[in-house]
């Protein structure tokens, strides 16, 4: 939620906000299993273990 005086800075905060998480958000495609997200996760460029729990049967 976005609350501002005016509405240009609305507009100015909006266009910020978005810039924020457009420069964080990656969008992998839907369906993958556990380890191909983990095949991609270098790619993404985090340094953390986003997948820290499977299933044997996921790799």
């Amino acid at each position: 939620m976005l609350r501002t005086a005016t509405l240009e800075e609305f507009h100015k905060r909006s266009e910020e906000t978005l810039s924020w998480f457009g420069e964080r958000i990656t969008v992998v495609p839907s369906g993958l299993r556990v380890g191909e997200l983990r095949a991609i996760q270098p790619a993404l460029g985090s340094g953390k273990a986003l997948l820290a729990d499977y299933r044997k049967d996921d790799r």
